[in-house]
Protein backbone atom coordinates (compact mmCIF):
# COMPACT_ATOMS: atom_id res chain seq x y z
CA UNK A 1 0.00 0.00 0.00
CA UNK A 2 2.70 2.33 -0.70
CA UNK A 3 0.30 3.97 -3.36
CA UNK A 4 -2.53 4.54 -0.90
CA UNK A 5 -2.53 8.19 -0.35
CA UNK A 6 -4.81 8.13 1.81
CA UNK A 7 -4.48 5.31 4.35
CA UNK A 8 5.94 4.05 2.42
CA UNK A 9 10.56 3.32 8.04
CA UNK A 10 10.67 2.17 6.81
CA UNK A 11 12.31 3.04 9.03
CA UNK A 12 15.35 3.78 8.97
CA UNK A 13 17.30 1.37 10.96
CA UNK A 14 18.81 3.38 13.85
CA UNK A 15 22.09 2.76 15.01
CA UNK A 16 22.50 -0.80 13.23
CA UNK A 17 25.55 -1.97 12.52
CA UNK A 18 25.64 -5.19 11.67
CA UNK A 19 28.09 -7.65 8.94
CA UNK A 20 26.44 -11.17 6.68
CA UNK A 21 29.20 -12.10 5.32
CA UNK A 22 32.72 -10.08 3.69
CA UNK A 23 34.29 -11.61 1.24
CA UNK A 24 34.74 -11.09 -2.70
CA UNK A 25 31.26 -11.96 -3.55
CA UNK A 26 28.77 -10.82 -1.18
CA UNK A 27 28.84 -8.18 1.57
CA UNK A 28 25.77 -7.20 3.47
CA UNK A 29 27.15 -4.86 5.72
CA UNK A 30 25.31 -1.21 7.37
CA UNK A 31 26.30 0.71 4.00
CA UNK A 32 25.37 -2.26 1.63
CA UNK A 33 22.00 -1.52 3.67
CA UNK A 34 21.85 1.88 3.07
CA UNK A 35 22.47 1.77 -0.05
CA UNK A 36 19.76 -0.82 -0.89
CA UNK A 37 17.70 1.54 0.88
CA UNK A 38 18.95 4.16 -1.85
CA UNK A 39 17.06 1.72 -4.41
CA UNK A 40 14.19 1.18 -2.52
CA UNK A 41 13.38 5.15 -2.48
CA UNK A 42 13.82 5.44 -6.13
CA UNK A 43 11.26 2.94 -6.61
CA UNK A 44 8.72 4.38 -3.80
CA UNK A 45 9.71 7.52 -5.80
CA UNK A 46 8.51 6.43 -9.33
CA UNK A 47 5.36 4.20 -7.81
CA UNK A 48 4.22 7.71 -5.72
CA UNK A 49 4.70 9.97 -9.43
CA UNK A 50 4.09 7.12 -12.07
CA UNK A 51 1.73 4.39 -10.76
CA UNK A 52 -1.03 6.63 -9.90
CA UNK A 53 -2.21 9.36 -13.18
CA UNK A 54 -4.84 9.81 -11.39
CA UNK A 55 -2.69 11.67 -8.51
CA UNK A 56 -1.75 14.26 -11.59
CA UNK A 57 -3.02 17.19 -11.88
CA UNK A 58 -4.38 18.30 -15.21
CA UNK A 59 -2.03 21.22 -15.97
CA UNK A 60 1.08 18.64 -14.73
CA UNK A 61 0.49 16.02 -17.07
CA UNK A 62 3.45 14.99 -18.65
CA UNK A 63 5.28 12.82 -21.61
CA UNK A 64 6.23 8.93 -20.73
CA UNK A 65 8.60 7.29 -22.91
CA UNK A 66 6.70 4.20 -24.78
CA UNK A 67 7.60 0.66 -23.11
CA UNK A 68 5.48 -2.37 -25.09
CA UNK A 69 2.56 -0.18 -25.39
CA UNK A 70 2.87 1.48 -21.90
CA UNK A 71 5.42 4.22 -20.27
CA UNK A 72 7.72 2.83 -19.14
CA UNK A 73 7.18 4.76 -16.05
CA UNK A 74 4.11 4.08 -15.49
CA UNK A 75 5.86 0.26 -15.34
CA UNK A 76 7.78 0.91 -13.00
CA UNK A 77 5.65 2.94 -11.10
CA UNK A 78 3.57 0.00 -10.75
CA UNK A 79 6.40 -2.68 -9.91
CA UNK A 80 8.32 0.20 -7.11
CA UNK A 81 5.18 -0.65 -4.44
CA UNK A 82 7.81 -3.46 -3.89
CA UNK A 83 9.78 -1.02 -2.17
CA UNK A 84 7.89 -1.29 1.28
CA UNK A 85 8.85 -5.03 1.23
CA UNK A 86 11.99 -4.56 0.95
CA UNK A 87 12.36 -1.75 3.84
CA UNK A 88 10.06 -4.62 6.06
CA UNK A 89 12.10 -6.97 5.23
CA UNK A 90 15.33 -4.93 5.97
CA UNK A 91 13.78 -3.62 9.19
CA UNK A 92 13.50 -7.51 10.31
CA UNK A 93 16.97 -8.11 9.28
CA UNK A 94 18.42 -5.05 10.83
CA UNK A 95 16.76 -5.66 14.24
CA UNK A 96 17.86 -9.54 14.53
CA UNK A 97 21.49 -7.68 14.78
CA UNK A 98 19.53 -4.95 17.52
CA UNK A 99 18.36 -7.41 19.95
CA UNK A 100 21.68 -8.78 20.39
CA UNK A 101 23.14 -5.81 21.75
CA UNK A 102 20.92 -5.50 24.40
CA UNK A 103 17.11 -5.36 26.17
CA UNK A 104 14.86 -5.94 23.25
CA UNK A 105 12.07 -3.43 24.68
CA UNK A 106 14.50 -0.76 25.01
CA UNK A 107 15.59 -1.32 21.84
CA UNK A 108 12.03 -1.18 19.95
CA UNK A 109 11.23 1.75 22.01
CA UNK A 110 14.12 3.81 21.01
CA UNK A 111 13.66 2.76 17.70
CA UNK A 112 10.01 4.02 17.82
CA UNK A 113 11.22 7.38 19.66
CA UNK A 114 13.54 7.84 16.94
CA UNK A 115 11.21 7.59 14.35
CA UNK A 116 8.42 9.56 15.93
CA UNK A 117 10.59 12.35 16.61
CA UNK A 118 11.92 12.43 12.95
CA UNK A 119 7.93 12.34 11.60
CA UNK A 120 6.99 14.96 13.88
CA UNK A 121 9.53 17.64 12.91
CA UNK A 122 8.80 17.08 9.63
CA UNK A 123 4.85 17.39 10.85
CA UNK A 124 5.38 20.42 12.79
CA UNK A 125 8.99 22.52 10.94
CA UNK A 126 7.72 22.02 7.68
CA UNK A 127 4.52 20.21 6.43
CA UNK A 128 1.56 22.15 8.56
CA UNK A 129 4.25 25.34 7.99
CA UNK A 130 3.85 24.95 4.16
CA UNK A 131 0.03 23.74 4.24
CA UNK A 132 -0.41 27.15 6.30
CA UNK A 133 0.56 28.99 3.44
CA UNK A 134 -0.72 27.72 1.04
CA UNK A 135 -4.37 28.21 2.40
CA UNK A 136 -4.81 25.06 4.49
CA UNK A 137 -5.78 26.85 8.14
CA UNK A 138 -7.51 23.47 9.30
CA UNK A 139 -5.67 20.04 10.63
CA UNK A 140 -8.39 18.26 12.28
CA UNK A 141 -8.10 15.17 14.44
CA UNK A 142 -4.24 16.53 14.77
CA UNK A 143 -3.58 13.89 17.17
CA UNK A 144 -4.01 11.03 15.47
CA UNK A 145 -1.72 11.81 12.79
CA UNK A 146 1.12 12.45 15.15
CA UNK A 147 0.05 8.43 15.74
CA UNK A 148 0.24 8.41 11.77
CA UNK A 149 -2.97 6.65 12.28
CA UNK A 150 -4.68 10.11 9.81
CA UNK A 151 -2.27 10.76 6.91
CA UNK A 152 -4.35 13.91 6.38
CA UNK A 153 -1.13 16.04 6.09
CA UNK A 154 1.69 13.77 5.22
CA UNK A 155 -0.23 11.64 3.01
CA UNK A 156 2.44 8.80 2.73
CA UNK A 157 3.36 8.27 6.42
CA UNK A 158 1.14 5.19 6.92
CA UNK A 159 4.34 3.49 7.85
CA UNK A 160 5.02 5.45 10.86
CA UNK A 161 1.61 3.25 12.24
CA UNK A 162 2.86 -0.14 11.05
CA UNK A 163 6.64 0.51 12.27
CA UNK A 164 4.52 1.36 15.90
CA UNK A 165 2.40 -2.10 15.87
CA UNK A 166 5.63 -3.65 14.54
CA UNK A 167 8.23 -2.11 16.84
CA UNK A 168 5.81 -3.38 20.21
CA UNK A 169 5.26 -6.75 19.04
CA UNK A 170 8.74 -7.94 18.05
CA UNK A 171 9.96 -8.29 21.55
CA UNK A 172 7.64 -10.85 21.55
CA UNK A 173 7.16 -12.31 18.08
CA UNK A 174 10.69 -12.89 17.96
CA UNK A 175 10.51 -15.92 20.58
CA UNK A 176 8.31 -17.30 18.15
CA UNK A 177 10.79 -17.48 15.07
CA UNK A 178 12.30 -21.31 15.72
CA UNK A 179 16.13 -22.14 14.94
CA UNK A 180 15.33 -24.37 12.16
CA UNK A 181 15.08 -21.71 8.65
CA UNK A 182 12.01 -24.29 7.41
CA UNK A 183 10.03 -23.86 10.01
CA UNK A 184 10.94 -20.22 10.97
CA UNK A 185 10.11 -19.31 7.00
CA UNK A 186 6.22 -20.86 7.72
CA UNK A 187 5.72 -19.44 11.22
CA UNK A 188 6.79 -15.82 9.67
CA UNK A 189 4.14 -16.01 6.90
CA UNK A 190 1.32 -18.45 7.48
CA UNK A 191 -0.22 -17.48 10.74
CA UNK A 192 0.16 -13.64 9.94
CA UNK A 193 -1.18 -14.20 5.79
CA UNK A 194 -4.31 -16.10 6.97
CA UNK A 195 -4.98 -13.49 9.95
CA UNK A 196 -4.40 -10.60 7.29
CA UNK A 197 -7.20 -12.55 4.68
CA UNK A 198 -9.46 -12.69 7.80
CA UNK A 199 -9.70 -8.83 8.43
CA UNK A 200 -10.08 -8.73 4.83
CA UNK A 201 -12.88 -10.64 5.13
CA UNK A 202 -14.03 -8.59 8.06
CA UNK A 203 -13.25 -5.14 6.46
CA UNK A 204 -16.30 -6.18 4.19
CA UNK A 205 -18.92 -6.06 7.09
CA UNK A 206 -18.09 -3.15 8.92
CA UNK A 207 -17.23 0.54 8.67
CA UNK A 208 -13.44 0.67 7.80
CA UNK A 209 -11.63 2.89 10.57
CA UNK A 210 -7.73 3.46 10.70
CA UNK A 211 -7.75 0.89 12.88
CA UNK A 212 -8.50 -1.70 11.07
CA UNK A 213 -6.58 -0.34 7.86
CA UNK A 214 -3.54 -0.02 10.21
CA UNK A 215 -4.35 -3.97 11.34
CA UNK A 216 -4.84 -5.08 7.36
CA UNK A 217 -1.35 -3.33 6.88
CA UNK A 218 -0.02 -5.06 9.99
CA UNK A 219 -0.61 -8.72 8.97
CA UNK A 220 -0.23 -8.02 5.58
CA UNK A 221 3.68 -6.54 6.02
CA UNK A 222 4.62 -8.23 8.89
CA UNK A 223 5.44 -11.42 7.47
CA UNK A 224 8.22 -9.80 5.64
CA UNK A 225 9.60 -8.13 8.43
CA UNK A 226 9.74 -11.67 10.52
CA UNK A 227 11.12 -13.41 6.99
CA UNK A 228 13.93 -10.64 7.09
CA UNK A 229 14.72 -11.54 10.98
CA UNK A 230 14.56 -15.53 10.35
CA UNK A 231 17.10 -14.91 7.13
CA UNK A 232 19.34 -13.04 9.43
CA UNK A 233 18.83 -15.80 12.64
CA UNK A 234 19.86 -18.77 10.23
CA UNK A 235 22.46 -16.85 8.10
CA UNK A 236 19.88 -17.77 5.10
CA UNK A 237 21.75 -15.19 2.58
CA UNK A 238 24.99 -16.62 2.74
CA UNK A 239 23.79 -20.28 2.66
CA UNK A 240 21.70 -19.51 -0.62
CA UNK A 241 24.87 -17.43 -2.04
CA UNK A 242 27.01 -20.43 -1.22
CA UNK A 243 24.01 -23.09 -2.59
CA UNK A 244 23.88 -20.92 -6.38
CA UNK A 245 27.62 -21.64 -6.04
CA UNK A 246 27.35 -25.39 -6.01
CA UNK A 247 24.75 -25.47 -8.95
CA UNK A 248 26.12 -22.64 -11.15
CA UNK A 249 23.09 -20.31 -10.56
CA UNK A 250 25.20 -17.43 -9.54
CA UNK A 251 25.02 -15.73 -12.65
CA UNK A 252 23.15 -12.46 -14.45
CA UNK A 253 20.73 -14.06 -16.14
CA UNK A 254 19.50 -16.51 -13.53
CA UNK A 255 19.27 -12.58 -10.92
CA UNK A 256 17.69 -10.84 -14.45
CA UNK A 257 15.42 -14.00 -14.49
CA UNK A 258 13.93 -13.60 -11.11
CA UNK A 259 13.37 -9.68 -11.57
CA UNK A 260 11.44 -10.07 -14.84
CA UNK A 261 9.11 -12.88 -13.14
CA UNK A 262 8.84 -10.52 -10.25
CA UNK A 263 7.79 -7.47 -12.47
CA UNK A 264 5.79 -9.41 -14.50
CA UNK A 265 3.89 -11.10 -11.68
CA UNK A 266 3.50 -7.99 -9.46
CA UNK A 267 2.19 -5.48 -12.46
CA UNK A 268 -0.28 -8.43 -14.15
CA UNK A 269 -1.72 -10.33 -10.70
CA UNK A 270 -4.69 -8.53 -9.80
CA UNK A 271 -6.40 -7.87 -6.83
CA UNK A 272 -6.97 -11.03 -4.73
CA UNK A 273 -8.36 -11.16 -1.44
CA UNK A 274 -6.96 -14.61 -0.38
CA UNK A 275 -3.19 -13.20 -1.28
CA UNK A 276 -2.53 -10.29 0.78
CA UNK A 277 1.05 -9.70 -1.09
CA UNK A 278 2.50 -11.99 -3.98
CA UNK A 279 6.30 -10.09 -2.57
CA UNK A 280 6.34 -12.69 0.42
CA UNK A 281 7.37 -15.66 -2.63
CA UNK A 282 10.05 -14.05 -3.66
CA UNK A 283 11.24 -10.65 -1.63
CA UNK A 284 14.09 -12.73 -0.29
CA UNK A 285 15.32 -13.42 -3.82
CA UNK A 286 14.99 -9.27 -4.20
CA UNK A 287 16.69 -8.36 -1.82
CA UNK A 288 19.79 -10.53 -2.00
CA UNK A 289 20.11 -9.93 -5.84
CA UNK A 290 20.78 -6.22 -4.79
CA UNK A 291 22.88 -7.22 -2.25
CA UNK A 292 24.69 -8.95 -5.65
CA UNK A 293 23.90 -5.79 -7.97
CA UNK A 294 25.86 -3.45 -4.31
CA UNK A 295 28.40 -5.69 -4.25
CA UNK A 296 29.18 -5.34 -8.18
CA UNK A 297 28.42 -1.67 -7.96
CA UNK A 298 32.05 0.10 -8.17
CA UNK A 299 31.42 3.40 -9.59
CA UNK A 300 32.05 6.03 -6.59
CA UNK A 301 29.70 8.19 -8.01
CA UNK A 302 26.81 6.03 -7.97
CA UNK A 303 27.94 4.47 -4.70
CA UNK A 304 27.91 7.94 -3.18
CA UNK A 305 24.68 8.92 -4.69
CA UNK A 306 22.78 5.54 -3.43
CA UNK A 307 24.08 5.21 0.28
CA UNK A 308 22.98 9.72 0.51
CA UNK A 309 19.47 8.71 -0.73
CA UNK A 310 19.41 5.62 1.44
CA UNK A 311 20.98 7.73 4.88
CA UNK A 312 18.07 10.04 3.98
CA UNK A 313 15.19 7.82 2.77
CA UNK A 314 12.90 8.52 5.78
CA UNK A 315 12.84 11.50 5.49
CA UNK A 316 12.44 11.36 1.26
CA UNK A 317 9.99 9.22 2.05
CA UNK A 318 7.70 11.41 3.66
CA UNK A 319 8.55 14.53 2.14
CA UNK A 320 7.29 13.58 -1.13
CA UNK A 321 3.80 14.04 0.06
CA UNK A 322 4.13 17.21 -0.10
CA UNK A 323 3.65 17.41 -3.88
CA UNK A 324 -0.08 15.28 -3.37
CA UNK A 325 -1.52 16.90 -0.50
CA UNK A 326 -2.93 20.93 0.02
CA UNK A 327 -4.60 20.92 -3.60
CA UNK A 328 -1.68 19.67 -5.07
CA UNK A 329 -0.61 23.26 -5.65
CA UNK A 330 2.93 22.26 -5.48
CA UNK A 331 3.04 19.56 -7.57
CA UNK A 332 4.10 21.73 -10.75
CA UNK A 333 7.04 21.90 -8.86
CA UNK A 334 8.13 18.50 -9.80
CA UNK A 335 6.24 18.05 -13.09
CA UNK A 336 7.39 20.99 -14.78
CA UNK A 337 9.51 19.20 -16.79
CA UNK A 338 7.18 16.98 -18.75
CA UNK A 339 9.31 13.98 -19.10
CA UNK A 340 8.93 10.97 -16.89
CA UNK A 341 12.81 10.77 -16.08
CA UNK A 342 13.11 14.35 -15.52
CA UNK A 343 10.38 14.48 -13.08
CA UNK A 344 12.12 12.11 -10.64
CA UNK A 345 15.13 14.07 -11.27
CA UNK A 346 13.90 17.43 -10.32
CA UNK A 347 11.56 15.54 -7.20
CA UNK A 348 15.36 14.29 -5.64
CA UNK A 349 16.88 17.50 -6.21
CA UNK A 350 14.07 19.51 -4.75
CA UNK A 351 13.71 16.84 -1.79
CA UNK A 352 16.88 15.55 -1.24
CA UNK A 353 18.38 19.10 0.36
CA UNK A 354 15.70 19.13 2.63
CA UNK A 355 16.16 16.10 3.94
CA UNK A 356 19.97 16.88 4.78
CA UNK A 357 18.95 19.95 6.46
CA UNK A 358 16.24 18.24 8.52
CA UNK A 359 18.87 15.32 9.07
CA UNK A 360 20.98 18.13 10.30
CA UNK A 361 18.27 19.49 12.65
CA UNK A 362 17.63 16.27 14.29
CA UNK A 363 21.47 15.53 14.74
CA UNK A 364 22.25 19.04 16.25
CA UNK A 365 19.33 18.91 18.41
CA UNK A 366 17.39 15.75 19.76
CA UNK A 367 19.96 13.00 18.25
CA UNK A 368 22.97 14.76 20.72
CA UNK A 369 20.79 14.76 23.61
CA UNK A 370 19.35 11.72 23.09
CA UNK A 371 22.69 10.15 22.14
CA UNK A 372 20.56 7.22 19.41
CA UNK A 373 20.59 7.68 15.96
Amino acid sequence: MAGQITPPLQKQLPNTTYKVKKDNNFVFDQRTTNILKGIAVILMFAHHFFGYPEWIAAPNQYTGLPFIGTPWSYSIGKYGSICVSIFAFITGYGVYFSYKKGNVFTNSLEKIAVLYIKYWMLLFLFFIPVEFLLGQHEFSELGLEMLGMQTNIICFAWYVRFYLLAMFTLPLLHHLIPKNPAAGILISILPFHILCVLVRIWIKTVTVSSFVIALEEYFRYIPMTLLGYCFAQSNLFVKLDDWLRKVHGNHIWVYLTVLLLSFFIRNHIPYLLYLPTVDIFFICFIVYILVKFVNALHTPFWQKLLYTLGKHSLYLWFLQSIFFVAGKKLQFLAYFPKLDLLILIVGFAILLPVSIFYTFLYDKTIGRLMNIQ
